[in-house]
């Protein structure tokens, strides 16, 4: 891929301010989408996080 080593450099922010609230949840839906896809569309199991019988640790 090419560099333009002339282009004005765009911060973080620049970016952040250019993009709308849609916008940004759009790009959440699609990578979810990919997660669920990747998951194999398999809905989380929840985790127990409860201690181990018959010890404090």
């Amino acid at each position: 891929m090419a560099t333009d080593y002339d282009a004005p450099r765009r911060t973080e922010s620049d970016e952040v301010s250019e993009d709308s609230l849609e916008e940004l949840k759009a790009q959440r839906r699609v990578r979810e989408r990919r997660v669920r896809e990747a998951d194999g569309g398999r809905p989380h199991r929840p985790i127990s996080l409860r201690p181990p019988a018959g010890g404090h640790g």
